[in-house]
C-alpha cells in the first residue's frame, strides 16, 4: 500500500446520504483517469461524530490523535491521522480487497476535508466546533 499525494482535485473524501440506506464514506482517487480508485466505509452515527471531530481538529492545527475505526470484523476500516498540514485518511475495503491511503494538505484540501467535517457532524446530530 502507497500513499498517493492528493493533486488539486484528483481526490476527493466525502460523505454520501443515499435515502433509506446506510451513510458512506468514500476516498477516492485518480478522478483525471478511468477507472480510478474508490473505497469505502459505512459508519454508524457515533462514528460520523468521530470523523468530524477529528477533521475539525486538523483543520483547526490542534493536532488530533490518531483514530481508527473498524466494522465486520476488521473486513472494513478507516483510519485518519494527522502531521502538520497533511490528513491522511485510509480505507481498507476488503469486498473490493482495496486499501486506499490519500494525503491531504489542510490548506490546499480545505473545501474538501471541511465539507466532510460538517456533514459527519450534522448527520450524526452533534455539535460542531467552530473552526478558526
Amino acid at each position: 500500500m502507497s500513499t498517493i499525494q492528493a493533486p488539486s482535485n484528483y481526490c476527493t473524501f466525502r460523505l454520501i446520504v443515499p435515502p433509506d440506506q446506510e451513510f458512506t464514506l468514500e476516498l477516492i482517487s485518480n478522478l483525471s483517469t478511468f477507472p480510478g480508485t474508490m473505497v469505502a466505509y459505512l459508519p454508524i452515527p457515533d462514528e460520523l461524530k468521530t470523523v468530524g471531530n477529528f477533521l475539525v481538529a486538523a483543520l483547526n492545527n490542534q493536532k488530533p490523535q490518531p483514530i481508527k475505526l473498524s466494522q465486520e470484523n476488521g473486513q472494513r476500516t478507516l483510519a485518519m491521522s494527522a502531521s502538520g498540514s497533511t490528513v491522511t485518511i485510509t480505507i481498507f475495503e476488503a469486498n473490493v480487497s482495496t486499501t486506499l491511503s490519500v494525503a491531504f494538505s489542510t490548506q490546499s484540501h480545505f473545501f474538501i476535508l471541511g465539507s466532510a467535517a460538517s456533514q459527519c457532524i450534522s448527520w450524526s446530530g452533534g455539535e460542531a466546533p467552530k473552526f478558526i
